[in-house]
């Protein structure tokens, strides 16, 4: 494949054969070569030849998934993850958070790999919840105030009951923690009498503690002898809820309509899209919407009027439209599928469109460098890492590393680029609109995990595409894949 999109194939390694994607080629070699990759086991190899996968594999679920320790933590000095991680190894894992198809994980028993920064009861560390980059569904656990609400991923449920689980087993509560004191991460009973992980904020006189129930975010007053020495497997969890901050909004403090209306709107277990701005420490301040694309802001008295747009943060040089699907069923490519609700196709006569203006991007060399941080929005030219080409590309967000996430308007995929790889995108290469339609599954389901690989397995495959209705950009769509609803295919394995 020439273009940005990962080819899918199958591939002979030491005498068998695998299912893989392709992530570089050297076509100037002699032979031309390939690094592909196990979709199932994640076998790496260097090939020179990639065969066309059967049909009949490519709707078969990805049986490797793929993980990461994320970079809030650290493996310790002295420990071998060559060891620890040999293949049959077993570990005991919980998915904490994730972004574009990789599971950020923690191990919770056997072997303790981490380092990190949060004190604990036992003087070992925890991590803090994993910052996400790009729009996040998330479900309401505990709001304040606009300045002050937290989410949790429907993924992550699992993982709340096994640290439910582990704090029920472990926790002596005829044993309470001595010698408390503001900063600890403790493990406390609220006053349902359910034991949760928990910080310190202060220790009162009255032998009672404020403890902030950091996998929630709610906030109490416990008695001493309700707080215990949090279990040591526990302190390589991430924390489970993302304290979030309404971005663009009126200045504290908020009027009691204000707050009454913000409890209101984001109650919970209220299904949430969080799309960071910018981060204050580990608040993620963000534009949040509701399900049906609704401003959060827009229900809250005193932030806009009954008509009023929020203003959103402003969005320099040129735009290139979105293209829009003709109505009825039509054949279309898949370009990138991440999950249920971000699926990217395209239509085979756009392939010379495309070639145009690869074309004009490789032989434009004078191109104005971006010299700040772009406004997420800002349509740019950028410099892929991973493909060694250019491409036209939309702004998501600035990362925590000042890094760049973007995504590729005539693509779907999204990659995070130093500031120095963008450039100002010139009104010429913004005449053609992107060439990617960005879609979303009309019925909505209870979706694991690991349906995310399947679907990353359809790039590149033909399907019919109904478009049901649209929100904004996005085509709400019926998908038929080799004869079947995508969903019922789905949700079949």
């Amino acid at each position: 494949s020439s273009g940005i999109k990962q080819s899918t194939g199958l591939f002979e390694h030491d005498g068998s054969f695998y299912r893989g994607r392709v992530r570089t080629t050297t076509p100037d070699a002699t032979p031309p070569t390939y690094t592909v990759y196990s979709v199932d086991h994640g076998v790496v190899a260097t090939v020179t030849k990639v065969y066309d996968i059967p049909a009949t594999l490519c709707g078969e679920r990805v049986c490797g998934i793929p993980c990461t320790l994320g970079d809030e933590v650290e493996v310790k000095e002295g420990v071998s993850m060559e060891a620890l991680c040999n293949p049959d190894t077993q570990l005991s894992v919980a998915i904490c958070g994730g972004d574009a198809g990789k599971n950020i994980v923690s191990v919770i028993s056997g072997a303790t790999l981490f380092s990190t920064t949060t004190t604990t009861s036992s003087g070992d560390t925890s991590p803090m919840y994993p910052k996400p980059t790009t729009p996040t569904s998330l479900l309401v656990s505990f709001t304040v105030s606009p300045t002050e609400f937290y989410g949790q991923r429907a993924e992550d449920e699992t993982a709340l009951g096994v640290v439910a689980e582990i704090l029920e087993k472990e926790v002596m509560r005829e044993q309470p923690l001595g010698g408390v004191t503001a900063g600890t991460v403790v493990a406390a009973a609220a006053s349902d009498e359910v034991i949760y992980r928990g910080t310190v904020i202060t220790v009162n006189e009255g032998e009672t503690a404020m403890i902030k129930f950091v996998d929630y975010g709610f906030i109490e007053e416990v008695p001493l002898t309700s707080i215990y020495t949090l279990p040591s497997s526990l302190t390589t969890v991430p924390v489970l809820a993302l304290p979030i901050c309404l971005s663009d909004i009126p200045e504290e403090p908020f009027s009691e309509e204000a707050l009454t209306a913000t409890a209101e709107v984001l109650a919970e277990n209220t299904a949430i899209t969080v799309t960071p701005v910018t981060w204050k420490g580990e608040v993620c301040v963000a534009m949040v919407t509701l399900e049906g694309g609704a401003d959060v802001r827009r229900k809250i008295p005193g932030f806009s009027g009954p008509e009023e747009e929020i203003e959103k943060p402003s969005v320099s040089g040129v735009r290139v439209v979105s293209s829009r699907l003709d109505e009825g069923a039509q054949s279309l490519y898949v370009s990138v599928a991440v999950n249920p609700t971000e699926i990217y196709v395209q239509k085979e006569e756009w392939t010379q469109d495309l070639e145009e203006i690869s074309t004009q991007l490789e032989s434009d060399n004078t191109a104005t460098p971006l010299t700040s941080s772009p406004a997420p929005g800002t349509f740019c030219i950028a410099l892929s890492v991973e493909f060694e080409a250019k491409y036209r590309a939309q702004v998501i967000s600035t990362n925590p590393d000042g890094t760049i996430l973007v995504r590729y308007c005539d693509y779907g995929n999204s990659e995070s680029l130093p500031l120095s790889n963008l450039s100002v995108l010139p009104e010429s290469l913004a005449v053609k609109p992107a060439l990617a339609v960005p879609c979303c599954l009309s019925e909505q389901k209870e979706w694991s995990p690991s349906k995310d690989g399947v679907l990353a397995g359809l790039a590149e495959q033909e399907v019919t595409v109904t478009p049901v209705e649209w929100k904004d950009d996005v085509c709400v769509c019926q998908i038929t894949f080799e004869g079947a609803n995508l969903v019922d295919k789905l949700m079949g394995m």
